[in-house]
């Protein structure tokens, strides 16, 4: 069973792997965070969550649930903006994709790329057999929609480079320039964060209610 730890070690690319992948091939050597590639935007992160608002609105999702957090963060803005009369400008909200959920940010070229290991890492299987090779990311029309609204998308690096290095080592490449590009194939309004689990905490100690979706 795959736990909330296996992704938190993910920096390292091995435990990652080892919670991502069915294959029965000797795992790679273990890449040291320091050579990840990954540098946190600090400033990005702190003007998404200063950013001027009447109603900071929380979001996560630990699995993509067929986009069920798109849905609830377009009611739950919806409600504000129409029934309470509350002005776009006011309402912020920020969605936050963590462990397998981290494909949501995925932009449709990158989608379309690991579509074909969904068979052969056992946790994507799920998450797209709904879905169609070379039709892009299902999702990312709604979360466009959300972009436009103002709304923002923090994606755990932890998960991306867990899933990357799982198909950098079916594919035999480098998994830290793996993972260096997968960060750079998200969806507009989305920023890589460290965790997508200490995002949660960061955003409500800025004031952000919470409720996670999936």
């Amino acid at each position: 069973m795959t736990t909330r730890k296996d992704f938190l070690a993910a920096g390292t690319g091995i435990a990652a792997f080892a919670a991502l992948s069915d294959v029965a091939t000797a795992a790679p050597a273990p890449v040291p965070p320091s050579s990840s590639g990954f540098t946190f935007d600090q400033a990005g992160f702190a003007a998404i969550v200063g950013k001027a608002a009447k109603h900071k609105l929380g979001f996560g999702a630990k699995d993509p649930s067929d986009g069920d957090i798109g849905d609830v963060m377009a009611m739950v803005g919806t409600v504000w903006q129409k029934d309470l009369g509350v002005a776009v400008r006011d309402i912020h909200a920020v969605g936050i994709f963590y462990h397998v959920g981290a494909v949501l940010g995925f932009n449709d070229a990158l989608w379309n790329e690991i579509f074909p290991y969904r068979e052969k890492i056992a946790m994507l299987s799920k998450t797209f057999e709904s879905t169609e090779a070379g039709a892009g990311n299902p999702y990312k029309t709604q979360l466009d929609a959300l972009a436009k609204r103002g709304a923002s998308f923090l994606v755990c690096n932890n998960a991306i480079t867990g899933i990357a290095h799982a198909i950098a080592h079916i594919e035999g490449k480098s998994p830290s320039a793996t993972a260096e590009r997968f960060r750079a194939s998200l969806v507009p309004g989305s920023l890589v964060v460290p965790a997508g689990v200490w995002a949660i905490g960061a955003i409500q100690e800025a004031g952000f209610t919470y409720q996670r979706v999936s």
